[in-house]
């Protein structure tokens, strides 16, 4: 089944992994950093907020988020938890919008 996903390979014929179209597949459009205009439901956006790897060095540099969520937010939130590990979106279904977190 075709969801209009591309993949891309590497110099050694590896597939890339790219979170952008894996969301864009699932169905999530995703927005920049700071702006939620541009998405679909405005539910979600795409965070920069753990780029360096300095917020929570186990997650990827970028983060799906629930669009009411600041950067900010994140940062505080995670002095509070273990590893500094957030609820941060892995799967959105693409019919009910229901995420797994």
């Amino acid at each position: 089944r075709d969801y209009g996903h591309q993949e891309t390979k590497d110099d050694e014929d590896a597939f890339v992994y790219s979170p952008v179209d894996e969301f864009r597949r699932q169905g999530v459009i995703l927005t920049d950093n700071n702006n939620s205009n541009n998405s679909k439901t405005k539910t979600f956006r795409l965070s920069t907020a753990n780029a360096d790897y300095k917020l929570c060095p186990t997650y990827p540099a970028r983060l799906l988020v629930p669009a009411a969520v600041t950067d900010q937010d994140m940062a505080a939130s995670a002095k509070y938890r273990s590893k500094s590990r957030l609820p941060v979106v892995t799967y959105v279904h693409r019919h009910n919008g229901m995420s797994i977190s």
